[in-house]
């Protein structure tokens, strides 16, 4: 009874083994259960759980400079000085 138990246990091992695949930004395993903080759940050959936190981050950042660019930088005050005219 036991032998069967862990045959089984082995083929479930295998089946999850299978079905993992390589993050393709840091080539680490990610497995089908896999589930983010934010609840993100990767789709087969996407991004592991962490690395999909780094890119959203990083998409965050760039949208706050490309806003903080539109608001505060040259072209902004030109515009308001062209505004003012």
């Amino acid at each position: 009874m036991a032998r069967v138990v862990e045959q089984g246990q082995r083929r479930e091992e295998l089946a999850r083994w299978e079905a993992a695949w390589e993050c393709p930004s840091y080539q680490n395993d990610v497995g089908p259960g896999a589930v983010g903080e934010d609840g993100y759940r990767p789709t087969e050959g996407g991004l592991c759980p962490a690395c999909e936190d780094i890119r959203c981050e990083a998409e965050r950042e760039h949208q706050g400079v490309e806003e903080a660019a539109r608001d505060n930088g040259v072209l902004a005050r030109l515009r308001a000085r062209a505004g003012d005219r």
